[in-house]
């Protein structure tokens, strides 16, 4: 309990010092149907994931969370590094310049691991600027 308060803290001292999030991204890979994640298992030899296999693939993984563990690791660490750009100060993401990112990792039901993250995009409008554009541009419609 006092993680979460932790990081519900952080979170509203972001959005007080730089403002409401763009984006809110959700990553949950299917470590299951993953040729990296059956590597990571052990299996170095080529499947084809086809529902003959999916049971043994299955079984691979779950013999194996540190696989799963692993590929979950990289998939958000690309994630982070081509999507949002942090591996050079000066990168942009295919999201724009990020002032800023938040993301917690939670375990699902079946035991895997997924990534809430928030996401500030540096130079989008506040939800005020937001407000006022659309008024703007409801007025201006209603006067044509």
């Amino acid at each position: 309990m006092a993680a979460k308060r932790n990081m519900r803290h952080q979170l509203w001292s972001l959005v007080e010092q730089i403002g409401a999030p763009n984006w809110f991204i959700t990553v949950s890979p299917p470590e299951h149907r993953s040729p990296i994640c059956i590597y990571y298992a052990g299996r170095q030899s080529s499947l084809s994931l086809d529902e003959k296999e999916f049971d043994e693939v299955r079984r691979l993984i779950s013999k194996n969370p540190v696989a799963a563990a692993r590929y979950f690791h990289f998939m958000v660490t690309m994630i982070l590094e081509l999507a949002v750009g942090t591996t050079l100060p000066n990168q942009t993401g295919i999201f724009g310049p990020v002032e800023s990112y938040y993301g917690t990792v939670e375990q699902q039901g079946r035991l895997t691991l997924h990534i809430h993250m928030l996401l500030w995009i540096n130079g989008s409008p506040n939800p005020e600027q937001m407000k006022q554009r659309l008024l703007q541009n409801s007025t201006t419609a209603n006067m044509l």
